[in-house]
């Protein structure tokens, strides 16, 4: 988390926009538990890891598109994993 936060500070320094993505709440056997957090660029790069796979892939597109927007907002995504 410390590593996550000094690469938030060095982006805000440098003025490089980012979304700062967290786990509020798991459920069950996952990858990552409560706290895990990853920043997106809006050149796609990111810092920081949700557990990989669809989540974070469908987390890491709607980051890109808050960052394309202009607007900014606070987003809440509920995901429920189950054989589908």
């Amino acid at each position: 988390m410390r590593e996550l936060l000094r690469e938030l500070t060095a982006a805000l320094d440098r003025g490089r926009d980012c979304v700062y993505c967290s786990l509020i709440e798991t459920r069950g056997s996952t990858p990552q538990k409560a706290g895990a957090a990853m920043l997106v660029f809006g050149d796609g790069g990111q810092f920081g890891t949700l557990g990989g796979g669809c989540v974070e892939a469908e987390v890491k597109q709607r980051a890109l598109r808050v960052l394309a927007s202009p607007e900014s907002r606070t987003e809440i995504l509920t995901v429920d994993l189950d054989d589908n």
